[in-house]
């Protein structure tokens, strides 16, 4: 799932298409059903870009009648993380990578974050990464910051909003809660 909170609208990525819900009316805006796994999809600018288990396509978000071109250069894409107007982050294999779009629809691409992310969801103005021992914050200029993970919770489910009070799974337990202050951590709600 992606936001679009500029247009009201939610792309839904399924195994058999999409779906665009228009969430100022809760109702379908637009779907896609043609059986392909849709691993990822968002806005991006003009574009609508979608991720499959072959590559990234794009088509201009105001011609759903449009078919998908690739993108080249995208490959094993998922996570779709919109940036701007003219870019997006990615999941590629073990890395995050950016895509620029240039003026004819063509990609550029460079890589943010070198590690195994695990989860992104989207947090103001940004993206929270986690791979198993590190955090990290994914601004929409697509500056990165990153903070490591206290030992005994790393290999955890964690998630944050802004790298300062991390909430932590803690298995048969529930939830805990721990702030970062200067490479100190101080446990702020037990299970």
């Amino acid at each position: 799932v992606t936001f679009d909170n500029k247009n009201n609208r939610v792309y839904l990525a399924t195994k058999f298409g999409y779906f665009v819900i228009n969430d100022e009316k809760h109702e379908i805006a637009e779907s896609n059903i043609d059986y392909v796994n849709i691993r990822s999809i968002g806005r991006v600018g003009d574009y609508l870009i979608a991720f499959t288990d072959s590559g990234a396509y794009k088509r201009p978000i105001d011609d759903p009648q449009s078919s998908f071109t690739g993108l080249p250069g995208i490959t094993t894409p998922s996570m779709m993380m919109p940036l701007s107007d003219t870019s997006f982050a990615y999941k590629s294999a073990t890395t995050v990578m950016v895509a620029t779009l240039q003026a004819d629809g063509a990609p550029t691409t460079k890589t943010l974050v070198s590690d195994n992310i695990l989860t992104a969801h989207e947090v103001a103005n940004g993206y929270f990464l986690r791979s198993s021992w590190c955090a990290y914050i994914v601004s929409k200029s697509a500056e990165v910051k990153s903070l490591s993970i206290p030992e005994e919770n790393k290999s955890q489910c964690f998630s944050s909003k802004d790298l300062n009070e991390f909430w932590f799974v803690l298995p048969r337990k529930g939830l805990a809660s721990k702030k970062a202050s200067e490479g100190n951590w101080t446990l702020t709600r037990d299970y």
